[in-house]
């Protein structure tokens, strides 16, 4: 049972050294890089992301300064934003890794996080990555603890291999709108105008794979569509109509 629970320690100790990143001491903001370099679905992404917490610093209040220090820096969570909508890290293949156990340092020390994974075929699209600090702080001579709670964006944009041409998206000539986009259940197609037609409506993931296709009744300019069936991530509409051309749009499902 000993010989277990040290071997499995010694597996979680090795795994976890392998995962660290190296902190750089060079970096003059709390977090650097502040825009990360472009990532491919379906392709292997590692980098680092750097922190500098907080020094020991004083503060004025009433005329009478104190000196601030700084116990501790938290990093609990990162959250990626697409379009203002909140997407898990994992659910698009990414993980996030800090050289100490609880993303937690000291004041004034440096740190980092690894930040790799695989991005699926959902994950096509520009992001915001927030991260969020916890700084945990006392007053000295009041006694007084308090935490700070600050957020840093990081840009990510992440690429995909779509197989719709240059061409089909500057020769949109049919101009709709989906709303509410993100959707989640239902959705509805505004057409820019009408006509006395059938078209047809074909939605496509990130890589250009046909998910599903189905008629629009052009006649009217408002149309409802079911959008239960479709997984958490990015599509593509393609409206196509024998007179008025083709046209597209993107669709956010959360």
């Amino acid at each position: 049972m000993k010989r277990g629970l040290l071997l499995l320690l010694t597996i979680l100790s090795v795994q976890f050294a392998n995962s660290q990143c190296t902190p750089d001491t060079t970096i003059t903001s709390y977090i650097y890089p502040p825009v990360l370099p472009d990532a491919k679905v379906d392709s292997v992404y590692d980098v680092n992301v750097y922190f500098r917490a907080p020094k020991d610093s004083t503060i004025d209040i009433g005329g009478t300064v104190y000196n601030i220090i700084i116990d501790s820096v938290w990093v609990p969570a990162i959250v990626f934003k697409a379009d203002s909508v909140k997407v898990p890290a994992t659910s698009i293949g990414f993980t996030w890794v800090c050289n100490t156990p609880r993303c937690t340092w000291k004041g004034g020390e440096f740190g980092c996080a690894k930040f790799s994974g695989t991005p699926n075929s959902t994950a096509y699209s520009k992001y915001e990555i927030w991260v969020y600090v916890f700084t945990y702080a006392r007053v000295v001579g009041l006694g007084t603890l308090f935490t700070r709670i600050d957020s840093s964006k990081i840009d990510l944009n992440i690429k995909g291999g779509r197989v719709f041409s240059v061409n089909e998206f500057s020769e949109n000539t049919l101009c709709f709108k989906i709303f509410p986009n993100p959707s989640s259940q239902k959705a509805k197609i505004y057409l820019n105008s009408v006509s006395n037609e059938i078209a047809t409506v074909s939605v496509f993931d990130v890589t250009g794979k046909l998910f599903s296709s189905f008629e629009l009744d052009m006649r009217k300019y408002e149309n409802e569509i079911d959008v239960s069936q479709l997984s958490k991530g990015i599509y593509f509409l393609k409206i196509k109509s024998e007179t008025s051309g083709s046209g597209f749009a993107k669709l956010l499902i959360e």
